[in-house]
């Protein structure tokens, strides 16, 4: 979503690859509640609060559009059919635990650990309907560099997307000593590496068709909520020398 908006205000901005992209599992975007709570459905969802890490962020501007396009909601943030709270992310487990807010988009942490405790569950998971909905799995994040040092500099860029997507790679096919070793000097349970890998997330680096595809239908539907004014054509906004998934091994 930075994109358009750095565009619309003359920064030269350009998509090099992907930064995340919905599971296959649509597990990652879900809408949590907390046990035992009288919301069973997203329908359940009318005139309650809906806790958000930030609304300007492509994360939370899929969930409205996966509430809008699938479930029917209005999600306008004034005279919408539901509340969107924001506030910041480590702040949501004990927002909903103690009912300040009916339910949240937990991000991919806390949704593992309420996976572990069962202190919270799900009532949907907008990835997977958004990936039903449109036959895309939706991008969150880009890797984007400016413009000018992308041309002035395109080796080193390219090879450092090299390198990034050579590096994940690895991390998926040595899962015993990446997820550990990581764990350890970061203090998070190895487990969580192998949920996110699995279930929730990928981290592609390389950019594909259909990443582009799902980029434009973002900001197409973003602009359709009026969450931005404006956007530019998606070829306009992509680096030329962008890694491909068939040049990784080049």
């Amino acid at each position: 979503m930075a994109i358009p908006r750095a565009r619309e205000h003359g920064l030269d901005l350009l998509i090099m690859g992907t930064g995340l992209r919905y599971h296959t599992s649509g597990e990652g975007a879900g809408l949590w509640v907390k046990k035992g709570s009288p919301i069973k459905t997203v329908a359940d969802l009318k005139g309650k609060k809906l806790a958000v890490y930030s609304l300007g962020s492509a994360g939370i501007t899929l969930v409205r559009i996966a509430l809008h396009d699938v479930y029917g909601l209005n999600v306008s943030l004034k005279g919408g059919d539901l509340e969107f709270v924001e506030m910041p992310a480590p702040a949501m487990p004990a927002a909903l635990a103690t009912g300040k807010v009916d339910a949240a988009a937990l991000i991919h942490a806390q949704a593992y650990k309420a996976m572990q405790t069962g202190e919270f569950t799900p009532i949907a998971q907008t990835a997977q309907d958004l990936t039903n909905k449109f036959h895309l799995r939706m991008v969150s994040a880009v890797l984007a560099g400016y413009g000018e040092n992308l041309r002035a500099k395109p080796e080193v860029y390219r090879e450092f997307q090299r390198i990034l997507s050579a590096s994940m790679e690895y991390a998926k096919a040595h899962p015993e000593e990446v997820f550990p070793a990581v764990g350890k000097e970061f203090n998070i349970e190895p487990g969580f590496f192998s949920a996110w890998f699995s279930r929730f997330s990928d981290f592609p680096v390389v950019l594909s068709d259909q990443d582009v595809k799902a980029i434009a239908l973002l900001w197409d539907k973003a602009k359709e909520l009026d969450i931005l004014k404006t956007y530019p054509p998606i070829q306009e906004t992509i680096w030329d020398k962008a890694l491909r998934p068939d040049a990784t091994s080049k």
